[in-house]
């Protein structure tokens, strides 16, 4: 049963503020150059797809809390 589902957007917007630069300077350390664009795209950084969804509420991040009965 879940007992509630809050919405954790602001909370993973500011982890992804506070740890994007470093993330995105990992992508070509630990990516092959092929998937470097895609990456970059996806990355967790301000103005890639995956931010600015989270960002106009396009995208949902739920933090779910079971109870079991």
């Amino acid at each position: 049963m879940i007992v509630k589902t809050p919405d954790i957007r602001a909370e993973v917007l500011r982890g992804m503020d506070c740890n994007g630069s470093h993330s995105f300077a990992l992508v070509p350390q630990r990516l092959p150059r092929c998937l470097h664009s895609i990456d970059r795209d996806s990355a967790l950084v301000s103005g890639a797809r995956v931010y600015v969804a989270l960002h106009t509420g396009g995208l949902a991040n739920r933090s779910c809390c079971f109870c079991k009965v």
